[in-house]
């Protein structure tokens, strides 16, 4: 094994939780990370759907900008996200936002803007989840 470390050591959790440590400087001051162990949840919220999108587009850029400078790599398909918001808000949406990760096209579009639970994951990392919040 070049890298990493191996599965069941009991030192892998701190380790891995030190290694990650810098990932929420790639984020924007507005976007507010939550990290668990391996798990990883990004929240943005605006009252302009177009403001989140890129918003989360330059986050989303960013992460996989820093999942690939620490040699890491995203799970594309497991790519989803979901909007939060009052039925009025909600009701505004007419499609869903165009996101994009890195140089990946876009997220599955498995996801409406009423409804819908999604996340990435990248391998030996864990699991990003993705909030939109639509005020």
């Amino acid at each position: 094994m070049k890298t990493g470390i191996p599965q069941g050591s009991g030192l892998g959790p701190l380790l891995f939780l030190i290694y990650i440590n810098d990932l929420p400087k790639c984020l924007n001051a507005g976007t507010k990370p939550d990290m668990f162990a391996d798990d990883t949840q990004i929240a943005t919220s605006s009252d302009d759907i177009k403001v989140i999108t890129e918003t989360l587009n330059r986050d989303l850029n960013n992460v996989a900008n820093w999942l690939s400078a620490n040699k890491l790599t995203l799970n594309n398909s497991k790519t989803e996200y979901m909007i939060i918001g009052s039925k009025k808000r909600l009701s505004q949406v007419t499609a869903d936002p165009a996101i994009s990760v890195g140089e990946m096209a876009s997220m599955p579009e498995q996801t409406t803007a009423s409804s819908g639970y999604g996340a990435f994951t990248a391998p030996n990392y864990g699991t990003f989840l993705v909030f939109i919040h639509y005020n």
